[in-house]
């Protein structure tokens, strides 16, 4: 779960419709700006679900040399700091040394949502 504001906590997103605005290169990462219409399911301060229709605009952004991926089999990934197999769902750090995983030499990051 995430931190959605200092009262919700954000358990599922759901992503109704994007336009993109636009692309650029930053650094060396390839960053992309859209619009997006999302249904987000959080619990409140009060420990209450709720289920709210978003309008917003996200930033994601991956590295340049990220490519798309087709999974057709097992793939394994391995940890920089100690060769560990790797959960790119895990929360962006290796579970057995704590090395930080750079999560945009995979795919998309969001880096930005307003």
């Amino acid at each position: 779960m995430a931190r959605y504001s200092d009262q919700e906590v954000l358990i599922d997103l759901e992503i109704k419709a994007v336009d993109l605005i636009g692309s650029e290169n930053v650094n060396d990462h390839q960053v992309i700006t859209a619009k997006a219409q999302l249904i987000m399911v959080v619990v409140d301060r009060h420990k209450r679900v709720r289920r709210r229709k978003v309008k917003t605009v996200l930033k994601l952004s991956r590295h340049n040399d990220a490519k798309t991926q087709v999974f057709t089999e097992a793939d394994y990934l391995l940890c920089d700091g100690c060769g560990a197999s790797i959960n790119l769902t895990a929360d962006g750090q290796c579970k057995y040394c704590s090395n930080p995983i750079d999560l945009s030499k995979y795919d998309w990051t969001l880096v930005e949502i307003n």
